[in-house]
């Protein structure tokens, strides 16, 4: 056996040793670095019109990391909102709209979604959820203001008008006959 062959017999092992220290220290980097990403609150306003949420999410953490945040609106419907790798907006939020269909009490959520060495994860935490209600609106009639209301009124007059003429009308032939 060549000399050579001597030494590499006796430094692979220690090679193996080194490799598998490199492989577990950078897996935890990678750990480290995704951790370091906390989704840290979701606000939910309704809109001035009241036809939809405005869902406000934040994290904190490294910008880096963060590739996107997955809202899920809690009537069975989610959003991903994406950053591209070249993206230069700011990642620690997002911002959607969504709409509810059906009255009830609903829980939305959001996930901020990560990405380190191409090992992707999401996180969320308890302030990352929220409840929203959407209330039924009754049986009130809707504002339409004076100009409808008083439209409304003269129909309702003019149609009343016409009944009860025709009802004069058959009540007179029928008096007539007699």
């Amino acid at each position: 056996m060549s000399r050579a062959a001597r030494v590499w017999l006796r430094i692979q092992p220690l090679s193996w040793l080194v490799f598998t220290i490199f492989c577990i220290a950078s897996q935890s980097q990678v750990a480290a670095a995704a951790s370091s990403v906390t989704c840290t609150s979701l606000e939910a306003t309704l809109s001035p019109d009241k036809n939809y949420y405005v869902f406000t999410a934040a994290a904190s953490g490294d910008s880096n990391a963060i590739i996107g945040y997955t809202f899920t609106f809690g009537d069975h419907q989610t959003y991903t909102v994406t950053f591209g790798a070249s993206s230069s907006q700011d990642r620690h939020g997002a911002t959607v709209t969504h709409s509810y269909q059906g009255t009830g009490n609903y829980t939305p959520s959001v996930r901020v979604n990560t990405a380190v060495n191409g090992k992707r994860t999401s996180v969320s935490s308890a302030s990352c959820r929220t409840t929203v209600s959407i209330g039924s609106s009754g049986s009130t009639l809707p504002d339409t203001g004076a100009g409808d209301t008083l439209a409304l009124f003269a129909v309702a007059c003019l149609l009343g008008t016409y009944v009860h003429h025709r009802w004069l009308r058959r009540r007179r032939e029928t008096y007539r006959d007699l």
